[in-house]
């Protein structure tokens, strides 16, 4: 079963990543890379789940999803946007039969699309919906530069201490 969520927190009870829940036993986790994905997005998960939680992660190639003996593995992440045909009804039947896939970022429209879940976009209207992909805010083109800088999220997590004395 895939379940969607729009956010980590909750109205009640405790959010996703409390350290009230109980962890994982043996967690097998492989993240989807290479093409149709971004070096960037891969690289910030496999740095958190190598460095942070100090968890083995293996990084599936998107181009050989489709061959891939995906039963090793309990967990997926996907931030990518695209795969092969084959690859998707390997990854279907994957979680079929009991696997998480968690995906995020691109991956969010290309699970809907491809009927994983059905993901409904929180404060959208039916035909926002439909155009979620379209960009309808028109920016004049001399401000590309500073707009696209503004709205741009790099893949990098850093653990610092400041002090602000």
């Amino acid at each position: 079963t895939v379940y969607e969520l729009p956010t980590g927190l909750t109205p009640t009870g405790m959010d996703l990543g409390s350290n009230n829940f109980e962890n994982l036993q043996d967690p097998k986790v492989a993240i989807i890379g290479g093409s149709g994905t971004s070096s960037y997005e891969v690289g910030e998960t496999w740095h958190l789940m190598d460095q942070r939680y100090h968890m083995p992660l293996t990084i599936l190639e998107s181009d050989e999803l489709a061959r891939a003996e995906l039963d090793r593995y309990n967990v997926i992440v996907s931030s990518g946007y695209s795969m092969s045909d084959a690859a998707a009804e390997n990854l279907k039947t994957w979680v079929s039969e009991g696997g998480t896939l968690i995906v995020y970022r691109n991956a969010l429209h290309w699970a809907k699309s491809q009927g994983f879940a059905n993901i409904e976009y929180a404060g959208a209207d039916e035909d926002e919906t439909e155009n979620a992909d379209i960009e309808t805010d028109v920016r004049p083109y001399i401000n590309q530069g500073p707009d696209s800088g503004a709205e741009y999220i790099g893949g990098t997590i850093f653990n610092a201490k400041l002090d602000l004395t």
